[in-house]
C-alpha cells in the first residue's frame, strides 16, 4: 500500500505550467514533504512520516482538528 500525502500548493507555485499539468493528468499534487504525489487534505489520513513532520512544523494538523 502506497503513502498518503497531505496536499500544500507551495510545492507547486514555483513549477511552470507544462510540467505542473503533466502531473495533473496523472492524479498527482503536490505534498508538504515537497514531491508530486497523491495527496489528502484530510490530516487523520495522512501517512507519509515527511508531511507528518512538515504538518507539525506548520501546525496544519491543529487547524484540521480544529474545524
Amino acid at each position: 500500500m502506497s503513502k498518503l500525502h497531505y496536499f500544500d500548493i507551495s510545492t507547486e507555485i514555483q513549477m511552470p505550467l507544462d510540467i505542473k499539468q503533466g502531473y495533473r493528468i496523472r492524479g498527482l499534487k503536490g505534498a508538504a514533504c515537497g514531491y508530486m504525489r497523491k495527496t489528502t487534505t484530510d490530516a487523520s489520513n495522512v501517512t507519509c512520516k515527511l508531511c507528518l513532520r512538515e504538518m507539525e512544523k506548520s501546525g496544519a494538523a491543529n487547524e484540521q482538528t480544529n474545524r
